[in-house]
């Protein structure tokens, strides 16, 4: 009987340990991800990968920064990208109710669109689209998911609309990615990459003023790689916008 109770206990340590090792390594992943370090970000998911193979919560983590990994490389673009949507639909598979894992999902394939030149398949539009409404379902404020929608209604609002309407995409407009991508910033302040991509949808909308506060309020943001990223893809795109109009007649 004291054998048995001591395996017990024995078990109960290990089954502990590991939960705090696993929860260990997901805060260390989000912490990188959060800087904008996804290489580091993908290691700690990696060993929590280990630690627990078929956590969705770890699933979908990965596959959140294969994405981001996707959009700074130069080859294997492609390769990552369809590696990310395995996490994420794995993740998707084991738990549907992680409105993070439908939003990156959704990212992905609008990544993919973009990368392979899938901008007329109006299927892949239409189930991205599915997953950002499935994703606001379950969690209606979530920054994440807001601002991929804003994204998703800038790209979809460019094809005609012949093309749109027969998927039931004829809604999408660039007022929509304003209105959405002012939202996700209204929820994260603090995002590098909302804020940039904030300043490119206020030039968009010929709100150049707008545009250069929501500059200095990047500027202002504490210092972290993701900063430095998008503060220097902010000043390209201001000051290309600058150049064009003192080029003008």
């Amino acid at each position: 009987m004291k054998t048995v109770v001591i395996n017990i206990f024995l078990a109960l340590t290990i089954i502990i340990t590991s939960a705090s090792d696993i929860d260990y390594y997901i805060r260390a992943g989000d912490h990188f991800m959060k800087r904008g370090e996804y290489d580091d970000a993908l290691k700690n998911y990696r060993i929590a990968e280990k630690l627990s193979p078929n956590n969705p919560n770890v699933m979908w983590r990965i596959g959140a920064a294969l994405n981001r990994i996707a959009e700074s490389i130069n080859t294997g673009i492609i390769d990552t990208l369809r590696k990310a949507n395995d996490y994420l639909t794995k993740a998707i598979s084991t738990d549907k109710k992680i409105p993070m894992a439908h939003t990156e999902l959704a990212r992905n394939l609008l990544l993919i669109i973009a990368k392979a030149g899938k901008t007329n398949d109006m299927a892949m539009w239409s189930r991205a689209k599915e997953e950002l409404n499935f994703a606001q379902s379950i969690d209606s404020n979530n920054a994440e998911n807001l601002f991929v929608m804003g994204l998703w209604n800038r790209c979809v609002s460019k094809i005609s609309l012949l093309k749109r309407m027969p998927y039931d995409l004829g809604d999408a407009s660039q007022d929509n990615a304003l209105k959405y991508i002012i939202a996700a910033n209204e929820l994260d302040p603090k995002n590098p990459e909302y804020k940039y991509e904030l300043i490119k949808q206020y030039i968009i909308a010929e709100k150049v003023h707008k545009a250069q506060k929501v500059l200095e309020e990047l500027k202002s943001l504490p210092p972290s790689p993701k900063k430095n990223f998008y503060l220097k893809k902010a000043r390209e795109l201001i000051s290309s916008l600058k150049n064009k109009t003192a080029e003008e007649p």
